[in-house]
């Protein structure tokens, strides 16, 4: 889901929104808004990255993301992510995610 040309960024933020929508496939997929003290951004999450996420999403609320910035939303700050984990697993947790 990745392009050549696409800026990999790495963020945090708090959650605000969370929205789930089924694909056509039948795959569930979420866009979750992200906010820090100074902006705010949406968080795509595809059905590979729902699937390792889903386990914190009720449960913490600052996260640590990595992924694609969506540079078809210049006005808007999109990142797809393919790693998204709460800050207070971070340390403890990211080696083991891919």
């Amino acid at each position: 889901e990745q392009s050549m040309q696409e800026v990999v960024v790495v963020g945090a933020g708090l959650i605000k929104s969370k929205r789930e929508i089924i694909t056509k496939k039948g795959d569930r997929m979420a866009f979750v808004m992200l906010e820090d003290m100074k902006s705010s951004a949406e968080i795509i999450l595809f059905p590979s990255t729902i699937k390792q996420v889903e386990q914190w999403l009720g449960t913490h609320q600052m996260f640590i993301v990595k992924g694609g910035l969506d540079s078809a939303s210049p006005h808007k700050c999109k990142i797809k992510a393919n790693q998204m984990i709460p800050i207070d697993l971070f340390f403890t947790n990211w080696p083991t995610i891919h």
